[in-house]
């Protein structure tokens, strides 16, 4: 019987860790690899939101699982016909990464690490390892279809998050307290780009769990601190940058203020062809969006024909011409409706280079105020976010709260955790990035 694995454990002086990865093929029983057999190495990479750009928070990512396999005779080369794993090593193959302390005496739990899902499996039948590339669930949100969604009107971000993975399939966990309200709701941008802008408007991260679940986290909140590390237990060294990028010296937020538009044309079809005694059914872009209602077609240039069965989104139509004469007819279509416009109202300080958001999801005075407050301390802060080297603790996840004591660099800093970069070859350590807490905490 396993017991579950404290903090104590990973932070002792001399640990000995072990990890697994379970593998399953379709068809098959899982397969279970270690250092005991044809495991080498891992290495993983989890980050909260996409820490490439200059807004530190809201972009997604997917966080990935490299592993590197040895293979003897092409047992894991995907075109090695006498493997008996042929024709399984494939995109989409399911792998979960656990780790432990080596049982002595006692037996541990495995401590979960993610959930991905094969993108890349590269291995030669004459080699002696293979390279597995696997991402997250979320690495498969961003290539679905775009959702369609019809605008919605006073509903909560959390709300529309819930409704937006329900659409796709997934249930996700939804922070609570993202209740403050889009005066409208509406989809224009393929899944990536959405939840990207979306997070940014909301306040908010999204990414996955060590158990494999999607999770979005507003920002602005109080947390429990999750470990203190210290030069005795864990650090390893530490890097410290005065700011992401001295050249800002402010920000901006803009706050975008929808509302419903006069009716006007919102797209003009001229001498659109229908045959003879034919319907003609079609689905075009919309000139004017997002759109909130279509209330009438008006058509010209040919008797009895009609158009009907008008079925409209936020960003195109799909309607069917009707002729039932003997001869074949161009008519010319006009589409009425009432769409989204926007008033902008801009948060700014005096600057020459202000680092600026302009979010269409940004729809109150509160989150663009609060913004524009988070991205002022984050560019004029001495140490927004702190890079450091640990041994690491496999139960750390993003969005825990540590706190980083080092008499050697001279520190004393809490953060949010927002990237968790980790090695196993046998010895496992990470490379954290914490944003500073005080930078969340306390705003509201």
């Amino acid at each position: 019987m396993s017991i579950p694995t404290t903090d104590a454990e990973y932070n002792k002086a001399s640990r000995y860790l072990q990890q697994k990865v379970i593998i399953y093929f379709p068809g098959i029983t899982p397969v279970v690899v270690t250092r005991d057999d044809y495991l080498i190495s891992t290495g993983t990479l989890e980050e909260a939101h996409a820490t490439s750009g200059s807004i530190p928070f809201g972009k997604v990512s997917s966080n990935e699982l490299n592993i590197k396999l040895s293979s003897p005779n092409g047992l894991f080369a995907p075109s090695n016909k006498l493997s008996p794993y042929y024709s399984k090593m494939i995109r989409g193959v399911k792998i979960e990464l656990y780790t432990r302390p080596v049982p002595d005496p006692i037996e541990y739990d495995w401590d979960p690490m993610g959930v991905y899902y094969v993108t890349t499996w590269s291995a030669q039948v004459t080699g002696i390892t293979a390279d597995i590339t696997a991402n997250d669930k979320l690495y498969d949100v961003f290539k679905l279809s775009q959702i369609v969604y019809p605008i919605k009107r006073e509903i909560s971000y959390h709300d529309f998050y819930s409704e937006v993975f329900a659409a796709l399939g997934i249930t996700a966990e939804i922070d609570v307290l993202l209740t403050n309200k889009l005066r409208y709701a509406y989809i224009m941008q393929d899944n990536k780009a959405f939840l990207s802008e979306l997070g940014v408007g909301a306040l908010s991260d999204c990414y996955c769990k060590h158990n494999g679940n999607i999770v979005v986290n507003y920002l602005y909140k109080q947390r429990v601190l999750r470990a203190t590390i210290t030069d005795g237990d864990q650090i390893i060294d530490a890097t410290i940058n005065q700011t992401i990028d001295m050249s800002y010296d402010g920000s901006e937020v803009t706050c975008n203020l929808p509302q419903e538009s006069a009716e006007q044309n919102v797209l003009s079809v001229k001498n659109f062809s229908v045959s003879a005694s034919a319907t003609e059914t079609t689905t075009m872009l919309l000139s004017s969006t997002p759109l909130i209602r279509m209330s009438k077609v008006a058509t010209t240039g040919a008797p009895q024909v009609h158009v009907i069965n008008v079925n409209a989104t936020p960003s195109e139509v799909t309607f069917e011409v009707q002729n039932p004469n003997a001869s074949p007819y161009g008519i010319n279509i006009d589409f009425f409706g009432t769409i989204i416009n926007t008033y902008k109202v801009t948060y700014k300080d005096e600057g020459v280079k202000l680092l600026s958001i302009d979010n269409k999801y940004m729809q109150s005075f509160l989150y663009a105020s609060m913004a524009k407050d988070y991205l002022h301390k984050y560019v004029s802060s001495e140490l927004p976010v702190l890079s450091l080297n640990v041994r690491g603790n496999p139960k750390w996840e993003l969005g825990d709260k540590l706190r980083i004591v080092s008499e050697r660099y001279h520190l004393d800093f809490t953060g949010i955790l927002i990237s968790n970069k980790s090695t196993y070859d046998g010895s496992f350590s990470s490379a954290l990035k914490l944003i500073d807490a005080t930078l969340l905490e306390g705003v509201i």
